[in-house]
């Protein structure tokens, strides 16, 4: 029998509606960072960029994972832990239903190795292009044909 939300060897997926409560948890996290409502000094003035959240298929727990541009990760995680109780009292309050999820704030680790790779990449396009020569704007042919 086929379970919901699961898919053979790759672990569980996002049924439509965990996929739109971790949107909702994503929107708000994100706006409620955005407009600077969180008064803890280790998350103020941090640049912070939500990436995904994963919820539970019972919706009882919402796994946000952030990536905090800059510095001093663990210490922003620390603050975003601490200011979880607001965090999801505003998720309660646009998500009008019985269960608001537990909210759990993690780095995304993943983002970084993806950024990683993608500069691995261009390092490796770049090398491998020949080299562009510039062109003088004067019209001379700096061409070797004197010796004909």
């Amino acid at each position: 029998m086929k379970r919901p939300g699961h898919v053979p060897g790759r672990g569980p997926t996002q049924v439509p509606r965990t996929a739109r409560v971790g949107e909702l948890v994503k929107g708000v996290v994100s706006e409620l960072l955005a407009a600077g409502k969180i008064k803890d000094p280790r998350v103020q003035g941090r640049l912070v960029t939500v990436t995904r959240v994963v919820v539970a298929g019972d919706l009882g727990v919402a796994t946000v994972g952030v990536v905090v541009h800059g510095d001093r990760g663990d210490e922003v995680l620390a603050g975003l832990k601490s200011a979880a109780g607001l965090f999801r009292r505003a998720v309660g309050a646009e998500l009008k239903a019985r269960v608001t999820p537990e909210l759990r704030f993690r780095l995304d680790e993943g983002h970084d190795a993806e950024s990683r790779i993608e500069a691995i990449l261009r390092q490796d396009r770049a090398a491998a292009e020949p080299p562009v020569e510039p062109q003088s704007g004067t019209g001379d042919d700096d061409s070797d044909d004197d010796d004909a």
